[in-house]
């Protein structure tokens, strides 16, 4: 059975602190809506899809105007767990990270005031704010629910993670050969740690 010869340059995804539910669940609803974009035709769901793999089954997804980006969309599964975000890694906070996506011309064409702006016009959006932040919607919450969300999505305890935690059956010998593989073609250089 394949079995881990010992520390491994990859390591398990941890399970996150607990989040508080109701920022979670604010985040949720606000990753789901489409009033974060300026036309109101995309959310963040729409390019990351939750129910499949966090990304998009497009090879690109497209800007408003419907050209195509340059790059396709990464994952937002354990996306919390990078110290870098986004293809070119130039942002270390999921906040500003949100911040900017909100900003950008080529995904949401938007910004956070004019979210805000729609946001405090919605009372159920409101009551949330308030239940979640104790305070009326403002930037400051906004970009932290989102990113709470965000922090909830990682993927703890796959078959890979129980290998590497020393449960030998949990990859076939096909996997530890691929692994072993990745490893020997240098690809571990850059892609190791927890995510």
């Amino acid at each position: 059975s394949p079995t881990p010869a010992g520390p491994e340059p990859i390591t398990p995804i941890p399970a996150m602190p607990a989040q508080d539910p109701r920022r979670v669940a604010l985040g949720e609803r606000l990753f789901s809506d489409r009033r974060l974009s300026h036309d109101n035709t995309r959310a963040c769901s729409t390019c990351h899809d939750i129910r499949t793999n966090g990304a998009s089954g497009n090879a690109l997804d497209v800007t408003p105007e419907g050209r195509p980006l340059p790059r396709n969309t990464p994952t937002v599964f354990n996306a919390a767990l990078s110290f870098r975000l986004n293809w070119d890694g130039n942002f270390r906070l999921l906040e500003k990270h949100t911040e900017q996506i909100l900003r950008s011309p080529r995904i949401m064409a938007s910004s956070a005031d004019e979210v805000l702006s729609r946001l405090r016009a919605d009372p159920e959006a409101v009551r949330q704010f308030r239940d979640a932040y104790g305070r009326e919607p403002d930037v400051a919450a906004l970009l932290d629910a989102i990113a709470t969300y965000q922090r909830s999505l990682v993927t703890p305890g796959s078959r890979f993670d129980r290998w590497l935690a020393g449960e030998a059956d949990a990859i076939t010998p096909e996997e530890l050969a691929g692994y072993q593989l990745f490893k020997s073609l240098g690809c571990v250089s850059c892609h190791q740690g927890v995510n």
